[in-house]
């Protein structure tokens, strides 16, 4: 499986100068005063970086808890992605040396191409799925079917897969719904992946994915339709232009809740 955002920010973290000079981070195992240490040394290294319109914009600190959370991969990333924690995601790219956090992200990106040059064609077929599940996630979150996320890139064009998430789109954009208002707790996790089989030119993927759609209607200003569900999934995959793309989406779950 692909390398996740949470383990490149745990091993910048991990490598970065100030907490290697630390005796009492070099601990295998961190305990509660470890993550106050390291939230501490990210307050003040942010202190010294950061110039006065950054320190009041955004703060320097970054709690303990949430640190220990990240470490324990018990954080969650979930788009879009809410101010708060926007906020300390990049507070937290900024101390490994990164700009912002979609600076970071796009330096994850880079290196998850690297990886994948070097890992088996089942890994490479797990990563293209979870990738693909993602930006069908974000897709929906923004209700737009073209930029930033473009899923062509990970479906066949006018495939059942492709047109059920853009039907989706469609008609929540057509009733003014959306997922993406504050504190909306919209989420999409992917519980379980298995390569069921694999050759040259087609394959089979099989899931369990947990999605939860609380609809928030923009004219009535309050949320009209929920969709919640644990469901298990089969999908359809073939070679196109030596790449792979997901033709259809087998399950008993409906997808438009």
């Amino acid at each position: 499986m692909k390398t996740t955002y949470l383990e490149r920010l745990i091993d910048g973290i991990k490598n970065h100068k100030l907490v290697l000079e630390q005796d009492q981070l070099k601990a295998e195992t961190w305990t509660k005063s470890c993550y106050e240490l390291v939230a501490s040394l990210i307050s003040s290294h942010l202190f010294n970086v950061l110039d006065d319109k950054e320190i009041i914009s955004m703060g320097t600190s970054v709690s303990y808890k949430t640190l220990q959370n990240i470490f324990n991969k018990d954080y969650k990333i979930s788009y879009p992605i809410d101010p708060r924690s926007l906020n300390t995601l990049t507070k937290i790219s900024k101390f490994i040396g990164f700009s912002s956090w979609n600076e970071f992200v796009k330096s994850h990106e880079k290196a998850l191409k690297k990886e994948s040059k070097e890992i088996s064609p089942e890994d490479q077929l797990e990563n293209f799925v979870e990738t693909a599940l993602e930006d069908t996630f974000k897709c929906i979150a923004e209700l737009n079917f073209e930029e930033p996320v473009k899923l062509s890139k990970h479906f066949t064009d006018n495939s059942s897969a492709f047109n059920r998430v853009a039907e989706l789109v469609e008609h929540h954009k057509e009733g003014q719904n959306i997922i993406s208002n504050p504190y909306n707790p919209s989420t999409f996790e992917l519980m379980e992946l298995e390569v069921e089989s694999i050759d040259e030119k087609k394959a089979k993927v099989k899931t369990q994915e947990y999605w939860l759609l609380c609809w928030w209607n923009k004219e009535e200003e309050k949320y009209i339709k929920r969709y919640k569900n644990i469901s298990e999934h089969t999908y359809t995959l073939k070679k196109v232009k030596n790449k792979w793309k997901i033709n259809n989406n087998i399950s008993m779950s409906d997808f438009l809740g």
